[in-house]
């Protein structure tokens, strides 16, 4: 986020950045169903607990 804030100049809010992670959140789980349909089930509990992680409180 420290990066995001420099190159946008400003201060990047704290509704900004629950966006971004449950956005983040969201990817990590269509990757996770991804990797489930072709068979990496390794992959798939681990991009689904780092959607879990990013989305928070919010998941």
């Amino acid at each position: 986020m420290k990066e995001l804030e420099r190159e946008a100049g400003q201060e990047v809010s704290v509704q900004e950045q629950a966006e971004v992670l449950v956005y983040i959140g969201d990817m990590a789980a269509s990757l996770a169903q991804m990797a489930q349909k072709v068979g990496h089930q390794g992959l798939s509990e681990h991009l689904y607990h780092a959607a879990q992680k990013a989305r928070g409180p919010m998941a």
